[in-house]
């Protein structure tokens, strides 16, 4: 931060005093800082300097200057996470006893706590309880800031008084009702910003030493499960808990003993004119290492690239870099996509050498690596678990309704995972067949998981004027309306949309992929009453040729059977015609 005299004050500077007033100095100050966001650091800051340059006098209307650290603290003003790493750690560690879990929040009159907001599962849960108990129907449950150790605190206020043996019930039933946690009860002692009754009472909460968590941390404290809470979580606890810190940098391939001098943001624009969707999820560096790690997070697999092609190049991550004041030369930058079945971006072009698939199972290692004892934790714990469930989610009962399988997944179980468990146990490998999965995404459709089937007989690479073919099998899942529909499919390989193949390889190109898919539809067209009496429809497009639409109820062991049927009795002809092509071109 660049200290910089009040031209109306020729005579020396203008710095904040302890008491928060400004003040004329001879002195220049030795510490900069934002009046607005009450942060201080030092005058070479290189956060402040990115804001000074991007935002210029919207950022330099709040800049104060302080003569020293102490006169910034007297003021109010904390120190800046970026430049001061670990006083600001040293500070937010000590401000914890203070914070709330996650809201402060009342459960459903109106609040005496001074910042109320929606309620959670945790205060649900126990304004049930106290119901159940008889403490009155007017009984006041309030999730409280946490203290030191703990990772839930509910205060109970009842209409009535406690009694002893009440205390001991209530005791008894949060115990069996937030089971996982240890819990103690105490009278209310003095709460900043609360007003409450003499009868009230805490219940505070806390991870055993040794335990397993039975219940869902997530929706208990009212974390929301959406993709931006898992990243919170991650960029959190990466500052705050040296394990968790150390354990996920070695999956990125940094040693340990690198780890403190490690930072990470969260969403930070890669250019001063990136859009939302060109913010990555997290940003790992190091000043002192000259390091940058690029992290994009996905819970489904399979999605596209666009949002990743901005930090892809050399360019705007030179820019990321200056906007954190970080000098990492190009060697030093690494990116990764982070899935929970690892798999590559679905278009890798301009992309793969640079962004590596990560799975999810490395976040969950280094949560297990963690060692806070408070919420942090806790939500480490219930993630890692939520990740491990996702690993070993089962193969379905053989009797089980298939769409009731495809839709019953709890917490972070995909859809990626769920299809493929469904479709491991229909065995064709031995019949020739190599079986692959990915995604789509059609208009109107929402995102699609799809299962190929196809033989290398009937597969021929794109050469010259030659669009390549690709004849496959290949089973599609429409999440929006749940429905399954397996198509015979004749496309170029790579497979390229009509438009596309007419911009990239002209009409020669389209006229030899309309002959080939024409040459194939004749046999098959040969045997349409078999084919029709077996349960499929013809319809030729540009990609198509047949279609069969799966019941909506169907249970999985008839379900595999179809499909074996459905593929054998049309396999056979494109055998016959894929021997007929291969002996043409060796003529």
């Amino acid at each position: 931060m660049d200290a910089s005299s009040d031209r109306s004050a020729p005579k020396g500077y203008w710095l904040l005093g302890p008491d928060g007033q400004k003040y004329e100095s001879k002195a220049p100050g030795t510490l900069g800082g934002n009046a607005k966001a009450k942060i201080y650091g030092r005058l070479d800051c290189g956060s402040a300097l990115a804001s000074i340059r991007d935002h210029g006098a919207s950022y330099t209307q709040h800049r104060v200057f302080f003569s020293d650290e102490d006169a910034a603290i007297a003021a109010g003003y904390r120190p800046c996470g970026n430049c001061m790493r670990d006083r600001f750690v040293a500070w937010k560690n000590s401000q914890e006893a203070t914070w709330p879990a996650v809201n402060d929040l009342r459960w459903w009159r109106k609040s005496p706590i001074a910042t109320p907001a929606e309620n959670t599962a945790a205060t649900d849960k126990g304004y049930g309880i106290a119901t159940d108990l008889g403490l009155g129907e007017d009984t006041g449950v309030w999730q409280l800031p946490l203290r030191d150790g703990e990772v839930l605190r509910l205060l109970f206020e009842p209409s009535g008084g406690i009694t002893g043996e009440l205390i001991r019930d209530l005791r008894d039933a949060l115990s069996d009702g937030f089971q996982g946690l240890d819990v103690t009860l105490a009278s209310t002692e003095p709460i900043t910003g609360v007003k409450v009754g003499p009868a009230a009472i805490v219940a505070s909460f806390s991870l055993p030493k040794t335990s397993s968590v039975s219940l869902d941390a997530f929706d208990l404290l009212g974390v929301s499960r959406r993709e931006d809470s898992y990243t919170t979580l991650i960029g959190r606890a990466f500052a705050l808990d040296v394990g968790f810190r150390a354990a996920l940098l070695q999956a990125f391939g940094v040693p340990a003993a690198a780890a403190d001098d490690w930072m990470c943001r969260l969403r930070v624009g890669v250019t001063s004119e990136a859009d939302k969707r060109s913010v990555p999820d997290l940003v790992f560096f190091s000043r002192k290492a000259r390091e940058l790690v690029i992290v994009e997070a996905k819970i489904d697999a399979g999605e596209g690239d666009g949002q990743l092609r901005r930090y892809a190049e050399p360019s705007p991550r030179a820019e990321l870099c200056s906007r954190l004041g970080l000098d990492a030369p190009v060697e030093s930058q690494r990116g990764f996509f982070l899935t929970l079945d690892g798999a590559p971006l679905r278009s890798t072009s301009g992309l793969k050498p640079w962004f590596k698939p990560l799975r999810w199972t490395a976040v969950a290692e280094a949560a297990e690596a963690a060692t806070r004892p408070d919420t942090v934790g806790l939500l480490l714990r219930e993630l890692a678990a939520r990740i491990r469930e996702h690993e070993a989610w089962p193969a379905p009962e053989p009797s089980s309704p298939v769409l009731r399988y495809l839709t019953r997944r709890p917490r972070l179980v995909t859809k990626a995972v769920v299809f493929r468990r469904l479709l491991d146990a229909i065995q064709l490998q031995g019949e020739g067949f190599v079986t692959s999965f990915g995604h789509t995404a059609n208009p109107g459709c929402g995102d699609i998981p799809l299962c190929k089937w196809s033989k290398p007989s009937w597969e021929r690479p794109a050469s010259n004027a030659d669009p390549g073919t690709s004849v496959h099998f290949e089973l599609q899942w429409n999440t929006e309306s749940n429905g399954l529909t397996i198509y015979l499919h004749c496309e170029t390989n790579p497979y390229l949309s009509q438009k596309d193949l007419m911009a990239q390889r002209g009409k020669a190109a389209l006229k030899a992929h309309a002959e080939v898919q024409a040459r194939l539809f004749a046999e098959l067209d040969r045997r349409r009453k078999v084919f029709e009496t077996a349960g499929w429809s013809f319809r030729r497009g540009y990609n198509m040729l047949a279609s069969y639409k799966l019941p909506s109820f169907i249970r999985v062991e008839d379900f595999h059977a179809r499909l074996r049927d459905l593929i054998r009795v049309m396999a056979a002809v494109v055998d016959r015609w894929a021997q007929q092509r291969a002996v043409i071109a060796r003529g």
